[in-house]
């Protein structure tokens, strides 16, 4: 409704906020009804033990943003705006599919924690949502574009198409990382993968980007979110063995 024009892109970030603090109230108000809880501000140490406990868990989720928002920071370095924008598009498109996962990871998650014998059943619902999802943006790369970004930007497709394989390793990644070992127990196995691998994309992305430009940060991406499925799968099999 309220962006109309270029300059109007500033409401975008407002609008986020504001639906993420309304978002935040509600819950509060909805946990305090429904569990009879009293809300209190947290002492510094509770914040510390808090932030402590969790601390494998952040790493897990943010060191994978190492080589994901190097590629287009080293891109505008050695290449031009148009080759940023033609990777940029390729991965909204393909982050936006993937963020499906991510809303059945979390759906899943307190029933996990709570029951892990339905893991079973969370592992077939993501690997097929993975499959078809992959195959989808695939074979309907071209329309996607179209649709997305019109008809003078469909060198966009070939991106997606190259990126549509990194939907199902993040869909790998989910169920057999986020959603297996960190429930197990193996907290630090699971946020050492997701350390070492994106040091080591990190490293990799930077000779990629300077030596093969696009292609070298659409290879460095495709390698990356392998090597963390395949890693985590790895130790999956271990740890069921």
């Amino acid at each position: 409704m309220f962006i109309n024009e270029k300059d109007d892109y500033i409401f975008v970030p407002l609008f986020n906020a504001i639906s993420a603090f309304i978002s935040l109230i509600l819950g509060l108000l909805v946990i305090a009804k429904k569990f009879k809880l009293k809300l209190k501000i947290p002492t510094l140490r509770d914040l510390f033990n808090t932030y402590q406990s969790g601390w494998r868990s952040f790493v897990g989720q943010f060191a994978p943003n190492l080589y994901n928002n190097t590629a287009v920071l080293l891109l505008g370095l050695f290449s031009s705006n148009s080759t940023v924008g033609l990777y940029t598009s390729a991965t909204k498109i393909i982050d936006a599919v993937i963020s499906l996962g991510y809303i059945l990871s979390n759906t899943f998650l307190p029933y996990l924690s709570r029951d892990f014998n339905k893991h079973i059943f969370f592992q077939k619902i993501m690997l097929v949502a993975g499959f078809l999802l992959m195959f989808f943006v695939y074979f309907f790369s071209d329309s996607i574009v179209l649709i997305m970004f019109g008809k003078d930007n469909l060198d966009i497709a070939v991106y997606v198409r190259l990126l549509s394989v990194t939907i199902l390793f993040v869909f790998c990644y989910l169920v057999y990382n986020t959603n297996y070992l960190m429930i197990c127990g193996y907290e630090l196995l699971a946020s050492n993968i997701a350390l070492y691998v994106s040091v080591v994309a990190f490293i990799f992305t930077f000779l990629s980007c300077y030596l093969h430009g696009i292609h070298g940060a659409v290879f460095s991406l495709i390698l990356a979110r392998g090597a963390l499925s395949v890693i985590s799968f790895y130790f999956y099999i271990r740890i069921n063995r």
